[in-house]
């Protein structure tokens, strides 16, 4: 699914979110690990964002930890809430507008 979403041109972000209590509950480690590494091996070869949340607590916090540990060295952001993710995103937005427009305003 997330290599499908990477491929359309109309997605700008993928933005996933990623209960491992919720996931361990149905899966094993091992899945869990593959899921993973699914997501590690699109963030290195495809160049749309790709930021992952992954809300604190539950009965696996120790697997989730090491969980996110994982994805942030290979590079992807890691937020605990959605609305954390979300204000980080419209930050970028944010700079990248401003930046543009300093920017036109010293070309002209």
């Amino acid at each position: 699914m997330v290599i499908f979403l990477g491929n359309l041109p109309d997605i700008g972000l993928i933005m996933l979110i990623e209960r491992v209590t919720f996931l361990l509950a149905l899966l094993s480690r091992s899945e869990l690990q593959a899921i993973n590494d699914v997501l590690i091996d699109f963030h290195y070869r495809h160049t749309k964002p790709l930021l992952v949340i992954s809300p604190p607590g539950g009965i696996y916090e120790e697997t989730r930890v090491t969980v996110e540990k994982r994805l942030l060295q290979a590079g992807i952001p890691i937020y605990p809430s959605f609305e954390h993710a979300s204000k980080a995103v419209a930050n970028i937005v944010g700079y990248w507008r401003f930046r543009d427009r300093i920017q036109g305003s010293l070309s002209h």
